[in-house]
């Protein structure tokens, strides 16, 4: 690990600390989605200037994104 790797993951490592248990939930949850869902597919999508918008459709169930409003979508 470089010098410059290792003060980017103790600074990740530090605001991490400062985040509530629910924040931290909610770090995790959104990082994940995108690690499973959204890199695998991105690339495609950017080089065709498309959204992928069956990645975004599953962010309110996550609880990652919406104001606790249930709305149901149609495609």
């Amino acid at each position: 690990m470089s010098s410059s790797e290792a003060k980017v993951q103790k600074s990740d490592q530090e605001w991490r600390e400062q985040l509530t248990p629910a924040q931290l939930d909610y770090l995790v949850r959104a990082r994940e989605f995108v690690t499973a869902e959204v890199q695998p597919v991105i690339n495609g999508h950017w080089e065709r200037g498309r959204v992928p918008v069956a990645a975004d459709l599953q962010l309110a169930p996550l609880g990652l994104v919406g104001d606790g409003i249930g709305v149901t979508a149609a495609l």
